[in-house]
């Protein structure tokens, strides 16, 4: 007896026989173009991803197999995307001395804001957060062009503040020794100062409006069960 698996090159057929044949997952596709469909359907919307797979690899993967491949894999990596990451040099442990002030005690920038999304079952709560230390600011080599981050870290969560929060904690958590050098950059979010006010009292707060005047919660989708944005 034979399988039929889809591959780079194309169906396959082998022999139930061989380890090849096994679908990994349920999925009747190769695991190197597993890997391929996942990639692209995490950076597209899944029509435009599966126009991509067949300009580039001549294949016909239809968007529905690519939202059930990327949303599988996806929840099957969640536990690991919520652990920790530890960036290059963070604070020294309570009591001990610092080496140098840049090194041993660097300033660690958090962004955190949040948006309506609209999705298929209309506008849900979204929030996403940025973390990375000063001394990873790198200047741009063409004059006027501003500059880039070199390592960070991201969080995001598609739902209330209250479920977003122990994941935001435990990228944070780690900066929490640095005190006023552990710096939040917000709009004045109310969950997030309340946030700020609770696990991180001596961190420094810096209110940025640059995206416009703040309006009043009292429309659609402007207002969210964890207060304004």
């Amino acid at each position: 007896m034979k399988k039929s698996t889809k591959t780079t090159y194309g169906k396959v057929d082998i022999a139930t026989s061989e380890p090849f044949s096994q679908h990994p997952n349920g999925f009747g596709i190769s695991p190197y173009l597993q890997e391929k469909v996942v990639f692209v359907g995490q950076c597209e919307v899944y029509t435009r991803a599966a126009e991509l797979l067949e300009q580039l690899l001549g294949l016909s993967v239809h968007p529905s197999q690519i939202y059930r491949m990327t949303t599988h894999y996806g929840a099957a990596i969640e536990a690991d995307l919520d652990q920790p990451v530890e960036l290059p040099a963070t604070a020294v442990a309570e009591g001990d001395e610092p080496e140098s002030d840049s090194v041993a005690n660097p300033v660690v920038y958090v962004q955190a804001d949040g948006a309506m999304l609209l999705t298929d079952e209309g506008y849900k709560e979204n929030k996403l957060a940025r973390i990375f230390r000063a001394d990873a600011l790198r200047d741009s080599t063409v004059e006027g062009r501003g500059g880039h981050i070199e390592q960070s870290v991201f969080v995001a969560h598609l739902g209330s503040a209250s479920a977003f929060t122990p994941k935001f904690r435990a990228q944070v958590d780690g900066h929490k020794l640095l005190g006023e050098n552990l710096i939040f950059l917000s709009d004045g979010a109310p969950w997030l100062r309340y946030l700020m006010a609770e696990s991180y009292p001596k961190a420094t707060l810096i209110l940025d409006r640059a995206g416009g005047p703040v309006l009043p919660c009292n429309g659609t989708p402007g207002q969210s069960e964890s207060g304004c944005f």
